[in-house]
């Protein structure tokens, strides 16, 4: 939608416009920048009145799809408020509040576009110092919507000169378009459009541009630049029209071999909730890396030193990305973000159990028929083939096929290397929760892998401003009142806010205090029994639904990778209630719509999240009589890595706070002397704190009540959890718990690794400690004892006490051990005499002579 006012009755005219927007219907329609249909490039000239933009800009963006542009070019005037108002015909300074077009007006019709891409160019006249003014927000802020990419043509007044054909702002753009940019990438995305702009313009001395960006839309590609393409000739024109089908063509086969993907995880609104992250632009810099264009086989040269100047073959980049997250974290919605983008790729998404999963040859073949390497050469573009949810296909069908996927890949690499690519144009993208990555380690090892691991556990600051505002609009609320770091929190973990947005959509005002952790849950599934309750449906009162929905849970956690077969919940719905039988399947239909559970793929169901498996396990155990449940619920709950102890036993301690105060003592008696909850999250534990989250300090009391009863392994794993710095555990706890992990791992290599920890935590000379190295028999366990006790000031005490702890003398024993315990008689030695040991020196019979 291309608008512009050249003519005025009370403004100066500005002739240039015209030309503007005859110039930009062109190009845009030239096949070889961006192809758009004449009939979708559409011109409003000298708008006399206010309908005659907002109405036009309403109904191209009702229409628009996929990408939607709105160019203004005229005077632009500010008001009172210092709001931005777009100019018309009759328009006057004095009266800009009935005489032009309030920008507000234009951007509310952009916001409610349906388009994944919306585009603004404003080129117009605006005193645009409005942030110096302390009144108001900058007028770009004003003019920007989220989702959209807003390029603006000054900060104060834009230029027209004289004599020119084109406004200087769009006249350079003009020149971008038909030239293009030599050196540049061949597709334009809007940041290299802008930078390219301000240089141009800065060179010439005239008024810079500006842009703002809510949601990363400066990676969007505008147009093919022609400096690369050089499509001058008439063969070079048909041939770009043919490359535009090509891509048009592809596309179209990549959604429909995503279409099984989209229909079980796109979300009705995804397009209005996405927020692209850091990770986005690192995928696209990885994806960019295997485009054709980067792949051929072209040398580099390096001089070396003796043998001059060598050719030398650059390095085949990765072609697999594993992203590892928790869940809940926006793997999925990644994945469909993917799958749905028009960007400088093609792109097909498939979850890991996916019976086809393994398909690419066929999946190549669609795109580009015989030959399909020739089809991504031509249009320079790769193929990014995602995988989604590897945690969710850890059975040997699945790996089977993942296996293949990979040795599909090596193939495509030979055939790829016998045409001069240094590989085929294909990126595989991986999704798994970080948590379960282990399983599929061995399947990976030995290929070169792009691993982003914790990259969607939480937005940064920027990022979580930008949800916010796109998912209160998108579910039709708003958070009040002042922003708790409590509040700030537990938003800032994606899932919260996808489900706190759907518990409270078309509420209104809702207290930021509100978005706490449990609370977030508790108000989801209360909106649900209300929906349920009002469906109707005999027998499914509110209170049986939930109690059926705790039935599913638990059906959950004792079924392999969390899968309910559908007789199974038909089942369970039957025996919940009497008064429901006969209508099993629209309960069960009820449930999917209410996104509760959702079809897999394999025929049979699963809850949408592990996390309302968590909370329904934990809610069904707190309401059973004695808590005679929740011994029940935490060994299935252990047995199911699909689902968090941890996160269950936080349910369980939010639900009972409450109910009366014996459950919440029951409840803290199970799990504080239960080995099979804490020995199910040890490795949780140690994930968090790599995240940055200390241990809670009811699970800590529970290891260190049960790490007596642990094996072997859980000990070493529980004695890490204790000793971390962010838990503040006191010495004596430390202590003990390397009592346990020591003597339980007699058998471990690597077991001096207990005692570098317990260097750190300065407990070393602890007696417990001390007892336990002078037993020991390997030279390791004694070097790393040593070099932490000489920086502790009372080494030579615990040196001469550890000297007479065994029969003879300790001293003479070292030295009689031979050549391996070298270092232990040097650093002994220096002990005894309370000298200062420099790390790095290694100590031997030559070079070190000990001195009593």
């Amino acid at each position: 939608m291309l608008i512009g006012t050249a003519r005025y009755t009370a403004l100066d005219e500005l002739p240039h416009v015209a030309n503007n927007l005859e110039a930009l219907k062109k190009l845009l329609c030239e096949p070889d920048l961006w192809g758009v249909h004449e009939a979708n490039c559409r011109i409003v000239a000298d708008p006399a009145h206010v309908p005659d933009v907002v109405e036009a800009v309403a109904k191209a963006a009702q229409e628009a799809k996929d990408t939607l542009v709105v160019y203004y070019a005229g005077h632009g005037l500010l008001d009172e408020k210092l709001d931005l108002h777009l100019t018309l015909t009759d328009s006057q300074p004095g009266k800009v509040d009935y005489t032009a077009v309030p920008y507000q007006h234009v951007r509310k019709r952009i916001h409610e576009s349906g388009a994944r891409r919306k585009i603004v160019i404003l080129d117009c006249c605006y005193s645009a110092r409005a942030e110096m003014t302390g009144r108001s927000a900058p007028i770009i802020d004003k003019a920007t919507i989220s989702g959209t990419y807003l390029l603006t043509a000054a900060e104060d007044a834009a230029l027209a000169v004289p004599g020119e054909t084109y406004t200087a702002f769009t006249g350079e753009l003009v020149s971008l378009l038909r030239k293009g940019l030599p050196g540049g990438p061949e597709l334009l995305d809007l940041d290299t459009i802008y930078r390219t702009l301000r240089e141009m313009l800065a060179s010439r001395s005239r008024p810079l541009p500006h842009s703002q960006d809510r949601d990363q839309g400066g990676d969007l590609t505008l147009v093919r630049n022609r400096a690369v393409t050089q499509p001058d000739a008439p063969e070079a024109r048909a041939e770009a029209r043919h490359r535009v089908a090509a891509i048009r063509d592809a596309r179209a086969v990549g959604r429909r071999a995503s279409a099984a993907f989209l229909r079980r995880n796109k979300l009705p609104n995804h397009q209005l909730i996405y927020v692209r992250r850091a990770l986005d632009r690192d995928l696209a810099t990885v994806t960019r890396a295997v485009a054709p264009g980067a792949l051929e086989r072209l040398t580099r040269r390096r001089t070396f030193r003796h043998r001059g100047e060598q050719a030398v073959d650059r390095d085949v980049p990765p072609q697999i990305v594993l992203v590892l997250d928790p869940p809940g974290s926006g793997k999925t919605m990644l994945a469909t973000q993917l799958a749905l983008a028009d960007e400088a790729f093609f792109c097909v998404a498939r979850t890991a159990d996916d019976p086809g999963v393994h398909e690419l040859n066929e999946v190549l073949r669609d795109l580009g028929g015989k030959d399909p390497l020739d089809l991504l050469v031509e249009t320079g573009m790769p193929l990014v083939y995602v995988v989604d949810g590897l945690d969710e296909a850890d059975n040997p069908e699945s790996r089977r096929a993942i296996v293949q996927l990979l040795k599909t890949l090596g193939k495509l690499n030979a055939a790829a290397d016998r045409r001069r690519l240094l590989a085929f144009p294909v990126l595989l993208v991986f999704t798994a929760r970080d948590d379960t990555w282990e399983r599929w380690i061995s399947v990976f090892e030995g290929r070169s892998v792009v691993r982003f691991k914790d990259r969607l556990a939480r937005f940064s600051d920027e990022e979580l401003g930008q949800a916010l505002t796109r998912y209160s609009e998108a579910y039709q609320y708003s958070l009040v009142g002042s922003r708790t770091p409590d509040g700030t929190e537990a938003l800032s973990v994606p899932f919260n806010l996808r489900v706190l947005s759907e518990a409270y959509e078309f509420q209104g005002p809702v207290r930021f205090g509100d978005a706490l952790g449990e609370n977030v849950l508790q108000q989801y599934f209360e909106r649900r029994r209300s929906n349920i309750a009002a469906q109707g449906i005999s027998g499914l009162t509110a209170t049986v639904f939930m109690e059926l929905a705790g039935d599913l849970a638990l059906a959950a956690v004792r079924t392999p990778e969390a899968r309910i077969p559908e007789q199974t919940a038909l089942r369970l719905i039957a025996e919940r209630s009497p008064r429901l039988r006969g209508n099993e399947r629209e309960v069960l239909g009820l449930l999917i719509a209410e996104q509760l559970l959702r079809h897999d793929g394999t025929g049979a169901l699963r809850f949408r999240y592990p996390a309302f498996i968590e909370y329904l396990v934990a809610l069904t155990a707190v309401r059973s009589p004695g808590l005679d449940r929740l011994e029940e619920v935490t060994e299935k709950v252990a047995a199911a890595p699909e689902v968090s102890s941890a996160a269950v036993r936080r349910n369980v301690r939010s639900l009972a706070r409450s109910m009366p105060p014996e459950v919440a003592r029951q409840a803290n008696t199970v799990y504080t002397t239960s080995p099979t909850y804490v020995t199910a999250n040890l490795t949780t534990f140690r994930s968090d704190l790599g995240r940055g989250t200390v241990t809670a300090a009811e699970d800590l009391e529970t290891i260190h009540r049960t790490i007596g009863r642990m094996s072997p392994a859980d000990a070493w794993e529980a004695f890490f959890v204790v000793v971390a710095k962010p838990n503040g555990q006191p010495a004596d706890r430390v202590v003990y718990a390397f009592g346990h992990a020591w003597d339980k791992n007699s058998r471990r290599p690597d077991r001096w690794r207990l005692l570098e920890k317990i260097g750190e935590r300065r407990v070393l000379t602890d007696d417990e400690v001390v007892e336990r190295i002078a037993g020991s028999r390997r030279p390791r366990e004694w070097e790393v004892f040593l070099a932490w006790l000489s920086t502790y000031p009372e080494r030579s005490a615990v040196a001469h006490r550890l000297r007479t702890s065994r029969d003879g003398d300790l001293l003479a024993v070292f030295r009689e051990g031979g050549l391996v315990w070298d270092q232990v008689t040097g650093l002994f030695t220096l002990a005894l005499n309370d000298q200062d040991y420099v790390e790095g020196v290694l100590f031997g019979s030559a070079a070190y002579a000990p001195t009593e």
